[in-house]
């Protein structure tokens, strides 16, 4: 499909590939960077699961050093990305206290804080939870990366940045948030964060924790992008925000076929805002191929409110054209009714007002 203007791309957990398979991955990057102009790529996403073990126990950190170097290939070809960490990406599988000393000495906040697209962070000097924000053909876009099972108090953190960004449509990121079903997760959901420790003596939100606590209540939220939950498929669904708003959220996550000979893969979102509209594709950088019929589809995401997206061009030419047809089918016998009610006037006929 050649009919878009721009593409956002949408990565799921590199894990297995950044620790079995490096030669894959780099691949994989050196695709979106030699892509970037013709297929218009202006943000990249990583949700999460950045390395497999975080290299605990292990002499050298090579998965930490493998990320950076292809981080470094984004950088390089000037692409716009962000991350999340995933519970990998914690220093010891997560745990009450969310260690992130390896990510932040990796993924350090001096540097991507100096991003022309850094909007900023829940804590200065974490990377952890941080935002960008970028205007992409004629739209402000806010990027919104959140940690794995968000604390209550980056949650309103969450929520003040939007509602200090409402001109801004939003994509939220975070690690864990649909589940292969296709529903949003819940406390009891097998792999919840609050399963992994953080919950106990410290607030550790599931999805739809998340979505009541923060994501309804933002109507300018466009998309929410997870991975966590392993499926061959781009998993999608819709709900409705509490102002009406339409938001898309999708599962993104083929780690598990990293592991066999089958072929990794990325979402690509091509966007065309003249009939507002998004064509998914699953698409692999090693086979060049597009994967899975069913993964290759097109949504609407008009949305009359989402005050960030508003109607399609299309709907509202169309609307005004058939406005412009009824005033016109309307208007003749308006003439005709007055030029007879003239012409009865005349003849000293009583007619009554009509509207």
């Amino acid at each position: 499909n050649d009919d878009f203007d721009y593409s956002i791309l949408c990565i799921p957990d590199i894990q297995i590939t950044t620790r079995y398979n490096p030669t894959k991955l780099a691949k994989d990057f050196e695709w979106i960077c030699d892509n970037k102009s013709q297929k218009n790529i202006q943000y990249v996403s990583f949700v999460g699961d950045l390395t497999d073990t975080c290299d605990v126990n292990s002499e050298t950190d090579t998965q930490w050093e493998t990320v950076v170097k292809n981080f470094s290939k984004l950088d390089e070809s000037d692409v716009s990305y962000g991350f999340v960490p995933g519970n990998h990406d914690y220093d010891d599988g997560v745990g009450r206290s969310r260690p992130a000393t390896k990510m932040n000495h990796y993924l350090p906040y001096d540097k991507y804080s100096q991003k022309e697209y850094f909007g900023g962070a829940y804590y200065k000097g974490d990377i952890l939870n941080y935002y960008n924000v970028k205007r992409i053909c004629g739209v402000d876009y806010l990027f919104l990366n959140l940690e794995f099972g968000p604390r209550d108090s980056v949650l309103k953190w969450a929520n003040r940045v939007c509602e200090s960004y409402p001109d801004h449509r939003i994509v939220v990121s975070t690690h864990s948030y649909i589940e292969p079903n296709g529903e949003i997760c819940q406390n009891y959901s097998p792999y919840a964060p609050n399963k992994y420790g953080i919950g106990c003596g410290n607030t550790s939100n599931d999805g739809q924790e998340m979505f009541d606590k923060f994501i309804k209540r933002q109507p300018n939220v466009f998309m929410v992008f997870s991975g966590h939950n392993s499926s061959d498929d781009i998993i999608y669904r819709t709900d409705k925000g509490l102002y009406g708003n339409t938001i898309h959220s999708f599962l993104i996550d083929a780690q598990g076929s990293f592991f066999t000979a089958a072929c990794d893969v990325l979402a690509m979102f091509k966007i065309n805002e003249y009939k507002k509209e998004a064509s998914v594709y699953w698409y692999s950088p090693n086979e060049n191929k597009y994967l899975n019929r069913q993964n290759q589809f097109v949504f609407s995401f008009a949305d009359k409110n989402n005050p960030t997206v508003g109607a399609s061009r299309q709907e509202i030419v169309y609307h005004n054209v058939l406005k412009g047809v009824l005033i016109s089918a309307v208007a003749l016998p308006v003439v005709i009714t007055i030029t007879a009610l003239c012409i009865k006037k005349r003849k000293g006929t009583k007619h009554e007002k009509t509207y």
